[in-house]
């Protein structure tokens, strides 16, 4: 039998959870446009598709949020996510950054170039 879970478990399961519901309302913003698309596409006449048309338009928005979800996992992870911030920070080498448990600063050189004086 196990015991009551400590705080963190507790943070990082409701961390998770946020971040889940996130991942799931966008995917749902950004594809329901698409189903509406193809369902317009069956039952519009060819006239609606022509360029001016209602499903013209519809369409190209349609295809632009479903770009915008493939790419909007990252940023939703980066940042609401703390254990993906501080995997990613270690995984860039910013170590101090991660066990600070701080937002990782993405401005801060990997590798230091010394440039030689004339």
């Amino acid at each position: 039998m196990q015991g009551p879970k400590t705080s963190t478990t507790t943070s990082q399961d409701n961390n998770v959870t946020l971040v889940l519901v996130i991942v799931v309302l966008v995917f749902t913003v950004c594809q329901a446009p698409a189903l509406a698309t193809q369902l317009m596409w069956s039952l519009l006449s060819d006239v609606a598709r022509d360029c001016g048309g209602l499903q013209y338009y519809f369409g190209r928005i349609s295809n632009l949020l479903v770009v915008v979800n493939s790419a909007a996992n990252f940023p939703v992870y980066l940042f609401f996510n703390t254990r993906f911030r501080l995997v990613l920070g270690q995984m860039l080498g910013y170590a101090a950054a991660a066990a600070a448990d701080v937002t990782v600063r993405m401005c801060a050189p990997l590798v230091q170039l010394s440039v030689p004086r004339a």
